[in-house]
C-alpha cells in the first residue's frame, strides 16, 4: 500500500540467507525482485518518500509513528528503526 502513494519506495527483505531488493516509483515497480547477496540474518526494510502530488499537505508525525512502532515491537520479535530525512 505504501508504494502506491509514494514518489519512490525501496523494499529489502532478508530471507533464507539471501538479501532481496525491489524498487518502485509512483506505485509501479521500477525493478524486478532481485537477489543482492548473502546474509546471515532475517528482516524487512521499507524506505519511501510520500508523493506530494497525490497527498498534498499530508504530514506524518514521525514521533507518534516511532512511538507506535516501539509499542508494537514489544509484542513482536523484531526491531523497528524509524529514520526521518
Amino acid at each position: 500500500m505504501v508504494n502506491a502513494v509514494s514518489e519512490t519506495a525501496e523494499l529489502e527483505t532478508r530471507y533464507e540467507g539471501q538479501l532481496w531488493r525491489q524498487t518502485f516509483a509512483k506505485g509501479m515497480p521500477t525493478s524486478e525482485l532481485e537477489p543482492c547477496g548473502d546474509v546471515s540474518d532475517s528482516g524487512l526494510r521499507l524506505r519511501f518518500r510520500l508523493d506530494d502530488e497525490l497527498l498534498p499537505g499530508v504530514h506524518i508525525d514521525v514521533d507518534a509513528l516511532a512511538d507506535w512502532c516501539a509499542a508494537k515491537t514489544e509484542a513482536l520479535p523484531c526491531v523497528v528503526r524509524l529514520i526521518h530525512t
